[in-house]
């Protein structure tokens, strides 16, 4: 949400698919993306940035890899930033 404000965006693309094993999500916004120093290090480490310090991606990682799950995290091509959200269907 943050990313889309700052390009004053008001929407978020979401797709999701299910196959035998896994519930797969895809989250994109519209914003400027992320930069190669944040792509290296986001979800491992706090990140310290003007909107908040990347808790809340660290703690989804580390709560989706507890359940068996991944999340990834891509720029668009076009514009914005892709989420990921993969988890083993039991």
């Amino acid at each position: 949400v943050a990313a889309n404000n700052h390009n004053q965006q008001h929407k978020i693309e979401a797709k999701w698919q299910i196959d035998k094993q896994t519930l797969s999500l895809s989250l994109r916004d519209f914003g400027q993306g992320f930069s190669e120093q944040q792509m290296a290090s986001l979800g491992g480490q706090l990140m310290p940035s003007s909107d908040g310090m990347g808790m809340a991606v660290m703690l989804s990682n580390v709560t989706l890899e507890r359940l068996n799950g991944s999340l990834t995290l891509s720029n668009h091509p076009q514009q914005g930033a892709i989420a990921m959200v993969s988890l083993k269907i039991v």
